[in-house]
């Protein structure tokens, strides 16, 4: 972890900054890079599933771009992860996939400042 004034970069994909109001903490979370999403579909397709599980976990924008569409794995066919580990009949993958998306826990990494009716 690397600290710089208020800015704390951290292996994990996350970028924390210190806003100047009180002591409020705003997390923005790293776009995935084509190579993030290329190792990321390469794990669903070879059932790396607790490697998926992590991935998610560090940064959830790796299944959601900023307006809230999937991210997707295979750009030709429009496949995201969901599309990746069905075609590779990998049920573990999609039940982490369907369970993360649908955790408060998800809503709160990538919204840390909405309220929770706008989570639902």
């Amino acid at each position: 972890m690397k600290i710089n004034n208020d800015i704390i970069y951290d292996s994990n994909q996350i970028l924390s900054v210190k806003i100047a109001v009180g002591s409020i903490i705003m997390t923005q979370l790293r776009t995935p890079t084509a190579k993030d999403i290329s190792a990321f579909s390469r794990c669903i397709r070879d059932c790396l599933n607790d490697q998926v599980e992590s991935i998610i976990w560090t940064n959830p924008k790796i299944l959601v771009t900023e307006v809230d569409t999937p991210i997707l794995l295979h750009e030709g066919c429009r496949y995201n992860a969901l599309h990746i580990a069905a075609r590779n009949g990998n049920s573990r993958a999609t039940k982490i996939i369907l369970k993360a998306i649908g955790s408060k826990k998800f809503m709160d990494i990538l919204y840390p400042e909405d309220d929770d009716d706008n989570k639902k």
